[in-house]
């Protein structure tokens, strides 16, 4: 049985942005600028993009 672990944002250039682990049975999904993630039943909620630090 083959799975997913990881869930992640990259940038159209290639750059990783974030990931996050993930664990059988998960689902996402987009809402606005949010990705809500559902993992075995507890919902997270993350930023598709990170702000830069000035």
């Amino acid at each position: 049985m083959s799975a997913e672990l990881e869930f992640g944002v990259w940038r159209t250039t290639g750059e990783k942005v974030w990931s996050a682990f993930v664990e059988p049975p998960w689902n996402f999904n987009v809402s606005g600028e949010n990705v809500e993630l559902d993992i075995m039943g507890q919902l997270k909620t993350f930023k598709l993009k990170l702000e830069r630090w000035r």
